[in-house]
Formats: structure tokens, C-alpha cells, sequence
């Protein structure tokens, strides 16, 4: 079933918003300067507010909880689901960088990086990869 959601707000908030799915920008207001989201799956951005941008989330539950971060992109389900105001992160796979809390990360593959917590700049490739600490900033795996 396809469902897409009508964010209720006026034209000039939207700031060209796309929601598919249910629950998809559920708490989304649209007001302010901030905007150019996609959203696509079942509680994907859920909890987006109006301080966030150009957010792209692709799959259920991927960047479920951010609220004020911008610039992420996630695909696949459960993507990026922890983050709340981490910025320019880069994730794609089932659950890859699920708890992450940092900036400027990059997770690809299934559960890639899925316990890192937080630290910035980190890069890590592969299935069940992870880097050495689930606090470490600046490395590649």
C-alpha cells in the first residue's frame, strides 16, 4: 500500500518537502527558512522540525529521531534512526550508523557501524564493519 502524506501546512511553508509513507515527517511544521527534505518510508524523519534541511531519508525508521540536523542522507531501513543533531552524515544499508550521534560520517553497508555512538569524520565500509571504539573520531574501516 502506498500512502503519501499531505504536510499540513500552507504553500509557503513547505520549502519543497516530499513525504511518502506513513508517518513520514510526521511532526514536521514547516515554518521558518529550513526545508528541501525527502522522506520515503514508514516513519522516515519522523520527528524532523523546522531546524532541519535537506535531509534525504529512504527506508523505515532512517533518520527517525533527528530533530535538528541537516544535510544527512540515509537508505535503507533503520538509517541514521538515533541521530538527533548530527549533520553531513552519509549512510546506506540496513541499519548502517543506526546510533550514531556525530557529524560528517560515512557508513555503507549492512549494520555498518551500527554501535558507533558518537565521534566525527569516520568512514566504514563493509557488512557488520565497525570501527575500533564506539567513541572514535577520525578514522576509516
Amino acid at each position: 500500500m502506498l500512502a503519501i502524506r499531505l504536510l499540513d501546512i500552507t504553500p509557503l511553508e513547505l520549502k519543497e518537502n516530499v513525504a511518502i509513507g506513513g508517518n513520514a515527517m510526521e511532526t514536521y511544521v514547516g515554518t521558518g527558512s529550513y526545508g528541501q527534505h525527502v522522506a520515503i518510508g514508514y516513519y522516515a524523519l519522523r520527528y524532523a522540525t523546522t531546524a532541519t534541511e535537506g535531509n534525504v531519508a529512504i527506508g523505515e525508521s532512517s533518520l527517525y529521531y533527528l530533530t535538528t540536523g541537516t544535510f544527512n542522507t540515509a537508505v535503507g531501513i533503520g538509517t541514521l534512526g538515533a541521530i538527533t543533531t548530527g549533520s553531513n552524515n552519509v549512510a546506506m544499508g540496513r541499519n548502517a550508523l543506526d546510533v550514531h550521534t556525530g557529524d560528517a560520517s560515512v557508513g555503507i553497508g549492512v549494520n555498518a557501524a551500527i554501535s558507533h555512538t558518537s565521534g566525527d569524520n569516520i568512514i566504514v565500509i563493509g557488512v557488520n564493519a565497525a570501527p575500533s571504539t564506539t567513541t572514535i573520531s577520525n578514522e576509516i574501516t
